[in-house]
């Protein structure tokens, strides 16, 4: 069996962000920038997006690109980065940060 989570997209495909942004006007303007050429999936924290990261991880999904914020309430970026080294340390190493 294939571990399909750290395979590329299939040529076609579009590229899954997940933006985590607390900010609801900062998020919706990267979304309106973003979507044109991605599938971006809104988190509006880091445990927010722990929670995501996991739960695609269980369907055998993946996020290409992760953009976060490093200052949310809940859990910031840097911790939320730790936690999802863990479970997708890809998903970690393609992770740009916004502060």
């Amino acid at each position: 069996m294939t571990n399909t989570s750290s395979l590329p997209p299939k040529s076609g495909e579009r590229l899954r962000v997940l933006l985590v942004e607390d900010s609801p006007q900062l998020r919706r303007s990267m979304v309106r920038a973003l979507k044109s050429q991605f599938t971006v999936v809104e988190a509006t924290d880091g445990k927010v997006a722990v929670d995501l990261v996991r739960d695609g991880a269980a369907r055998g999904e993946r996020f290409d690109v992760m953009v976060t914020d490093l200052e949310m309430p809940e859990m910031n970026g840097r911790d939320a980065i730790a936690e999802i080294s863990k479970i997708a340390p890809q998903l970690a190493a393609c992770t740009s940060v916004m502060t």
